[in-house]
């Protein structure tokens, strides 16, 4: 059982990996393509919209279905009971943000509070196409069907892709972001009900709602902290400085967060349903906590500090220099980034070993990280991203302490897996600084340097035997084999 579920585990990741990066990577040609043709501002625009949208979406990507996730036995009744309770929920938030949508445009420093408005509305309608899948969307994470998300949202993707680049070109200006998010959202929740084959029944039951509530609150308020804390930076730098500096600062911090986020978002969205399957065994959460921290860190080290090296040049030639003030939001969350693996790991740990503690310790780190922001937004922009740095290592220190007490991974355990795949990046990009020297167009030392850099990192680290290497060559190998217990 062991054995099956560590190769679960391995095919999730890989396939929960590719679906967040694989699906990015498109999505990135698609906002590359976008962002030459559309101004910062009408980025601005989009930004601010998403502040709300995340806002009321916590409610289906952190409340009842990770409760569905965490119970051990569900049923169609569970099923249908979130599913209507969801649905219902999504219809209310709707009209509330309708309302208030003028209410909350004239909030931000904006000299168009009338496209805000309906921008607002218009985009919102993602929340009660969100709440349609929810259910779904739990139940194909519960059974670890994670190959299912690749090609949802591999669909998805393009589709949305190709209608958001045509209306760029036709000159619809922010519209064509609109409408891109709102196509992709509408065509995840068609595939998500015929992938999953699930269909609401005629029931409901209200004690399941409270058996499962009294589950998800604990991850939804976790979600909601998770949200504002995140979120926050930007509402203040709509609101205090200019459309055009909140578009440099997501933009900045938009390509960090394609590797760490991603990464993460395959670690939580594969190791949750897994770790809850061995909650009561901590040698055996412990044992698949190392796989994924070596595993991660070697795959997203090289890729973080080598991002580091060609950044200026990546944004000159691919997004042009009208975006070169975003530079310095890349390289503080890029620095952010490198803390990801272990933070993803410890939140999985906490949510199952201990709800309560999970809680209160991200409280503990947001108040911190409020604290910073509270100092840093009277210094600039750019000090609100660098007090997301320092708050970031102050959370390595927490998260490497709490993985040593509540499954026994020790700190020195924990150094000793992530390290060196840390030390051999370093090494690889002072490397690529030093080809960033040769006469040649920046373009063709970019291309230089990403193959110099895959290189070397993949023949010094055989040479050096880093365990990563091995993990990571047995996950693909895997893959093509197939599973007789599957």
């Amino acid at each position: 059982m062991a054995e099956s579920l560590s190769k679960k585990m391995g095919k999730g990741i890989f396939w929960k990996f590719f679906e967040k990066i694989g699906t990015e990577l498109i999505a990135l040609v698609v906002s590359i393509i976008l962002a030459r043709i559309l101004l910062p501002e009408d980025y601005g625009v989009v930004v601010i919209c998403s502040i709300f949208i995340a806002f009321f979406s916590i409610f289906f990507n952190h409340g009842l279905n990770q409760a569905l996730i965490r119970k051990q036995n569900t049923d169609d009744v569970d099923y249908s009971t979130v599913f209507y309770t969801e649905v219902a929920l999504s219809v209310f938030f709707y009209f509330v943000i309708f309302f208030l949508a003028p209410v909350f445009a004239s909030f931000f420093n904006t000299k168009n509070i009338e496209l805000l408005t309906v921008v607002i509305r218009v985009i919102a309608l993602r929340i009660p196409i969100l709440a349609l899948s929810s259910v779904q969307s739990s139940i194909i994470s519960k059974k670890l069907e994670f190959k299912k998300f690749f090609y949802i949202s591999l669909v998805g993707t393009i589709l949305s892709g190709v209608v958001g680049i045509t209306m760029a070109l036709k000159g619809y200006g922010v519209w064509a972001l609109v409408v891109q998010s709102l196509t992709n959202s509408f065509v995840d929740m068609i595939f998500l009900f015929i992938l999953s084959k699930w269909l609401p029944k005629l029931t409901f039951s209200f004690s399941r709602l409270k058996e499962l509530s009294l589950i998800a609150y604990k991850y939804f308020l976790v979600g909601l902290i998770d949200t504002i804390y995140e979120k926050l930076r930007e509402l203040i730098i709509g609101s205090k400085y200019t459309l055009a500096e909140l578009s440099y600062y997501n933009q900045g911090k938009k390509y960090p967060r394609l590797l760490a986020t991603n990464v993460n978002g395959a670690l939580a969205g594969v190791l949750f349903p897994a770790f809850s399957s061995i909650s009561n065994s901590k040698e055996r959460l412990k044992k698949e906590a190392r796989k994924m921290l070596i595993l991660m860190s070697f795959i997203l080290f090289p890729c973080i500090l080598g991002f580091a090296v060609i950044g200026e040049s990546f944004i000159k030639l691919v997004l042009t220099e009208k975006w070169l003030f975003a530079l310095p939001f890349l390289y503080i969350y890029l620095t952010v980034a490198l803390f990801s693996p272990i933070h993803a790991i410890t939140r999985q740990i906490l949510k199952v070993e201990d709800g309560k503690a999970f809680l209160i310790v991200d409280l503990i780190k947001k108040g911190i990280g409020l604290v910073a922001l509270l100092v840093s937004l009277w210094f600039g922009v750019i000090y609100i991203a660098l007090s997301s740095m320092i708050v970031a290592f102050i959370n390595l220190i927490f998260n490497l302490i709490l993985n040593q007490k509540y499954i026994g991974y020790k700190v020195i355990e924990q150094l000793k897996d992530f390290v060196p795949s840390l030390l051999l990046s370093f090494v690889m990009s002072a490397l690529l600084v030093l080809i960033s020297f040769i006469p040649m167009a920046y373009y063709l030392v970019m291309i230089l340097q990403i193959i110099v850099g895959v290189i070397f990192y993949f023949v010094f680290s055989k040479v050096f035997k880093l365990k990563g290497r091995n993990l990571l060559l047995s996950s693909i190998k895997s893959l093509t084999k197939k599973d007789a217990k599957n």
